[in-house]
Protein backbone atom coordinates (compact mmCIF):
# COMPACT_ATOMS: atom_id res chain seq x y z
CA UNK A 1 0.00 0.00 0.00
CA UNK A 2 2.82 2.34 0.92
CA UNK A 3 4.60 1.52 -2.37
CA UNK A 4 1.43 2.36 -4.31
CA UNK A 5 1.17 5.79 -2.63
CA UNK A 6 4.83 6.54 -3.29
CA UNK A 7 4.48 5.45 -6.93
CA UNK A 8 1.39 7.62 -7.40
CA UNK A 9 3.16 10.62 -5.83
CA UNK A 10 6.23 10.05 -7.99
CA UNK A 11 4.09 9.88 -11.14
CA UNK A 12 2.35 13.15 -10.24
CA UNK A 13 5.66 14.91 -9.57
CA UNK A 14 7.16 13.68 -12.85
CA UNK A 15 4.07 14.70 -14.82
CA UNK A 16 4.01 18.19 -13.33
CA UNK A 17 7.74 18.64 -13.79
CA UNK A 18 7.45 17.60 -17.42
CA UNK A 19 4.68 20.12 -18.09
CA UNK A 20 6.67 22.97 -16.61
CA UNK A 21 10.03 22.25 -18.16
CA UNK A 22 9.22 21.22 -21.72
CA UNK A 23 8.72 23.72 -24.50
CA UNK A 24 5.36 23.91 -26.21
CA UNK A 25 4.64 21.60 -29.13
CA UNK A 26 3.37 24.32 -31.48
CA UNK A 27 6.05 26.86 -32.36
CA UNK A 28 6.71 30.49 -31.42
CA UNK A 29 5.01 31.70 -28.28
CA UNK A 30 3.11 34.89 -27.59
CA UNK A 31 3.99 37.98 -29.59
CA UNK A 32 7.74 37.26 -29.62
CA UNK A 33 9.66 38.15 -32.76
CA UNK A 34 9.98 35.17 -35.08
CA UNK A 35 13.76 34.79 -35.28
CA UNK A 36 13.59 32.26 -38.12
CA UNK A 37 13.78 35.23 -40.50
CA UNK A 38 16.40 37.97 -40.67
CA UNK A 39 15.66 41.69 -40.61
CA UNK A 40 16.26 42.07 -44.35
CA UNK A 41 13.85 39.21 -45.13
CA UNK A 42 11.21 40.79 -42.88
CA UNK A 43 11.52 44.14 -44.69
CA UNK A 44 11.43 42.57 -48.15
CA UNK A 45 8.44 40.40 -47.25
CA UNK A 46 6.42 43.40 -46.03
CA UNK A 47 7.27 45.33 -49.22
CA UNK A 48 6.61 42.46 -51.62
CA UNK A 49 3.58 40.53 -50.30
CA UNK A 50 0.13 41.99 -50.97
CA UNK A 51 -2.97 41.11 -48.96
CA UNK A 52 -6.08 41.00 -51.17
CA UNK A 53 -9.72 40.37 -50.34
CA UNK A 54 -10.13 38.28 -53.49
CA UNK A 55 -7.81 36.48 -55.87
CA UNK A 56 -6.51 39.02 -58.43
CA UNK A 57 -7.13 38.42 -62.12
CA UNK A 58 -4.36 36.36 -63.67
CA UNK A 59 -3.16 34.97 -60.35
CA UNK A 60 -2.37 31.30 -59.80
CA UNK A 61 -3.10 29.75 -56.43
CA UNK A 62 -0.05 28.22 -54.75
CA UNK A 63 -2.04 26.70 -51.90
CA UNK A 64 -3.55 27.12 -48.45
CA UNK A 65 -0.99 27.80 -45.71
CA UNK A 66 -1.26 28.24 -41.96
CA UNK A 67 0.79 29.41 -38.99
CA UNK A 68 0.40 28.76 -35.26
CA UNK A 69 1.54 30.43 -32.06
CA UNK A 70 1.30 29.26 -28.48
CA UNK A 71 -0.02 31.19 -25.48
CA UNK A 72 2.16 29.21 -23.10
CA UNK A 73 2.31 31.28 -19.93
CA UNK A 74 -0.83 32.75 -18.37
CA UNK A 75 0.98 35.94 -17.33
CA UNK A 76 2.09 36.66 -20.93
CA UNK A 77 -0.06 38.31 -23.55
CA UNK A 78 -1.81 35.97 -25.97
CA UNK A 79 -0.65 36.05 -29.62
CA UNK A 80 -2.38 38.81 -31.56
CA UNK A 81 -3.93 38.59 -35.03
CA UNK A 82 -1.43 41.24 -36.22
CA UNK A 83 1.49 38.98 -35.26
CA UNK A 84 -0.16 36.02 -37.00
CA UNK A 85 -0.66 38.18 -40.11
CA UNK A 86 3.05 39.07 -40.05
CA UNK A 87 3.89 35.36 -39.75
CA UNK A 88 1.70 34.66 -42.79
CA UNK A 89 3.41 37.43 -44.78
CA UNK A 90 6.85 36.00 -43.93
CA UNK A 91 5.73 32.50 -44.87
CA UNK A 92 4.24 33.74 -48.16
CA UNK A 93 7.54 35.43 -49.00
CA UNK A 94 9.50 32.31 -48.10
CA UNK A 95 7.21 30.22 -50.34
CA UNK A 96 7.76 32.54 -53.32
CA UNK A 97 4.24 33.97 -53.35
CA UNK A 98 3.32 37.45 -54.52
CA UNK A 99 0.40 37.78 -52.14
CA UNK A 100 -2.29 36.17 -50.05
CA UNK A 101 -6.04 36.42 -49.85
CA UNK A 102 -8.33 36.81 -46.88
CA UNK A 103 -6.31 35.89 -43.81
CA UNK A 104 -8.43 34.03 -41.25
CA UNK A 105 -7.68 33.76 -37.54
CA UNK A 106 -8.90 31.36 -34.88
CA UNK A 107 -8.14 30.19 -31.35
CA UNK A 108 -8.35 26.75 -29.79
CA UNK A 109 -7.36 25.03 -26.58
CA UNK A 110 -3.73 24.01 -26.43
CA UNK A 111 -3.59 22.17 -23.13
CA UNK A 112 -2.42 18.93 -24.76
CA UNK A 113 0.42 20.83 -26.45
CA UNK A 114 1.66 22.63 -23.32
CA UNK A 115 -0.14 25.89 -24.18
CA UNK A 116 -3.13 27.65 -22.64
CA UNK A 117 -4.39 28.33 -26.13
CA UNK A 118 -3.18 28.12 -29.71
CA UNK A 119 -3.70 31.03 -32.08
CA UNK A 120 -3.90 30.04 -35.74
CA UNK A 121 -3.78 32.03 -38.94
CA UNK A 122 -4.50 30.75 -42.44
CA UNK A 123 -4.56 32.26 -45.94
CA UNK A 124 -4.44 31.28 -49.59
CA UNK A 125 -1.15 32.24 -51.24
CA UNK A 126 -0.98 33.20 -54.91
CA UNK A 127 1.58 33.97 -57.59
CA UNK A 128 0.96 36.55 -60.33
CA UNK A 129 1.49 35.39 -63.90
Amino acid sequence: MKTLKISALLCCVLALTGCGSKPNLVGPQGNDLNTSYGLQDRRLAKQHIRVAQALPAGAAVIGEFSVERCHQYAQNEAPSDAVLADDLVLLAYAEGADGMTTPRFSRESGLLKNCWSIAKGAATFYKLR
